[in-house]
């Protein structure tokens, strides 16, 4: 084993160079009036993955400012109904305020030769807590993943982590047909095929009814069943071409997928089975400089290398609607999946130290570092549901839920000498073993009142999430790995809540509203070990909601809600 003073990299580096001070400004006219553009939208995109980092529109000005960024390498967009798109790309050094001067856009006019008009379900229906939009409008993501439709919906965005935000804000509560799950957001939707879903809603305020877990809101999927009586069957296929840039990669990315559904609906039945397998990889490559000065010692450390991400994804769904008569309904599902993601990253790094002084070298070593990254989950569901209808159209209503994820992993960093492959200059082994359990019982009743609907109801639901994290590292070559107890625990959260609420809604041809309170009993217990240490925590809370839509006139619309 060697040992030197120079300080050893794995394969990720986060780097944050934030000032409040660093902004891009300009303005915006008309190319052939000279006149400002307002209501342009102004997006600024990190470069070179396109990842969003901010937006804003032109003032009554044309004037735009993006304030408090990070240094970077970006590229800035344009885009308004009737001009033509403007790219700019740029390099913003720390505190500086970047004017971009006047930007003229050009009028972007075509000549049509006929115009067909054609109806369709509408894409979008707005209520007074919710948009709701239908995948089947998003042609592009078929065959691919819920994470592909949810890209094309309006003012949500997707990082490369799989995490949703919506105008900035994160954290969603994800329901299943109805269900809260427990299972990530990101991990959901890149397990869900796009090609069952129905519908997607994006709930930003929240009724009396829901959780109030969801701090950005909640995105609520619902699943496809039959149309017509008898059967029916959907198969669709995927197959990606060969890779036009593979990046040196040692394997060649493979992408492929394929699912079917089969549906059987008659009076009293509705049955759907469906299957899908999703092969998604992606070849890439890593080129990064990074430098350090500390005192008088200034370090660089170049590296490149192969970035390459593998992903396998597995899903089944059952559902089972039985309707013996029009007063009554029993829904019986079932949905499983499994993922795995592989995220290889085998990169070289040359790490020297230089004397700022005289200029000469105190050190240096070359090293190639090969770090896996392996993510595995597995997710299943159940849920009954019995719902009777009295002839004054007053309902009430009984369910179950339970739910059971299996959150597995590991990393594993090697770095080794690249003089003498044998020598192993550090090796270190983290896994993660993390299973989730919910269940979930519930009372619902409603009645037409007042030219509305009162509703209520109870629920209980329990939680467990139990988290156990070794790691381990090598002292030297051909040694076993050693467990090292100060990175090393195991965390057990149980937490039982209950849960009533109320709300009275109503609508007239222009508003449409909803109030309502919630009222939480929360028990919450953790468990640390090694330590043994015990946390309880009770809390009881309310939770108010208010949602109102007016619409003035026909495309028009304005809401409020809290």
């Amino acid at each position: 084993m060697k040992f030197t003073g120079l300080v050893l990299l794995g394969a990720g580096f986060v780097f944050s160079k934030a000032s409040a001070q660093t902004q891009i400004s300009g303005r915006i006219v008309d190319k052939i009036t000279n006149q400002p553009v307002s209501f342009v939208s102004v997006a600024l995109y990190r470069q070179p993955d396109s990842t969003a980092v901010s937006g804003t529109i032109t003032d009554s000005t044309g004037s735009y400012t993006l304030p408090n960024l990070n240094a970077g390498s970006y590229k800035l967009n344009t885009f308004f109904v009737g001009y033509k798109p403007a790219s700019i790309p740029l390099t913003l050094q720390r505190g500086q305020q970047l004017d971009l001067g006047t930007l003229t856009l050009e009028g972007d006019s075509k000549t049509l030769d006929e115009v067909q008009v054609t109806s369709q379900r509408a894409d979008v229906v707005i209520k007074a807590d919710r948009q709701t939009y239908r995948a089947a409008q998003f042609q592009s993501a078929a065959g691919g993943t819920a994470t592909d439709v949810l890209r094309n919906l309006p003012g949500l965005t997707i990082n490369a982590e799989g995490e949703v935000s919506l105008r900035g804000a994160n954290g969603f509560l994800v329901l299943l047909n109805g269900k809260p799950v427990q299972a990530n957001l990101g991990t959901l939707l890149s397990q869900l095929p796009a090609n069952s879903i129905e519908s997607i809603e994006v709930i930003t305020t929240p009724n009396a009814r829901f959780d109030p877990d969801g701090k950005a809101g909640i995105i609520a999927i619902v699943t496809r069943t039959g149309v017509d009586n008898g059967w029916s069957s959907q198969a669709n296929g995927l197959l990606g071409l060969p890779s036009v840039n593979d990046f040196g990669n040692a394997r060649s990315p493979r992408r492929y997928g394929a699912d079917l559904t089969l549906n059987y609906r008659a009076t009293r039945w509705d049955v759907t089975l469906s299957s899908a397998y999703t092969r998604n990889d992606i070849a890439g490559r890593r080129v990064g400089d990074v430098s350090t000065t500390i005192g008088n010692r200034f370090t660089r450390f170049p590296s490149e290398g192969e970035r390459s991400f593998d992903r396998y994804t597995l899903t089944n769904r059952l559902a089972v609607a039985f309707l013996p008569n029009k007063q009554n309904a029993w829904n019986l599902g079932l949905y499983q999946s499994q993922r795995t993601e592989d995220r290889l990253a085998d990169i070289f790094y040359t790490n020297t130290a230089t004397n700022l002084s005289t200029g000469q070298t105190i050190g240096r070593i070359a090293y190639f570092n090969s770090n896996l990254v392996r993510r595995q989950g597995r997710f299943y569901t159940a849920n009954l549901d019995y719902t009777h209808t009295f002839r004054s159209k007053a309902t009430i209503g009984a369910g179950a839920f339970y739910e059971y994820d299996r959150l597995d992993g590991f990393t594993r960093n090697l770095n080794l000498n690249r003089a003498d492959y044998a020598d192993t200059l550090q090796y270190t082994l983290s896994t993660t073993e993390r299973p989730i359990q919910n269940f979930r019982a519930s009372v619902d009743a409603s009645l037409p009142l007042w030219g509305g609907k009162l509703e209520g109801g109870y629920q209980y639901r329990f939680q467990d999430d139990t988290g156990d994290y070794d790691y381990r590292q090598q002292d030297g070559s051909g040694l076993p790995l050693r467990l090292i107890p100060a990175f090393t625990g195991r965390v057990a959260i149980a937490n039982r809540i209950h849960s009533w609420y109320t709300q009275f809604g109503a609508s007239t041809k222009k508003v449409e509203y909803t109030l309502g309170l919630r009222y939480e009993n929360s028990v919450r217990d953790l468990v640390a070990r090694p330590q043994n240490q015990t946390y309880s925590l009770t809390l009881n809370n309310l939770f108010p909601s208010f949602n109102l839509l007016y619409k003035p006139q026909t495309g028009l619309s304005l809401k409020a809600g809290f």
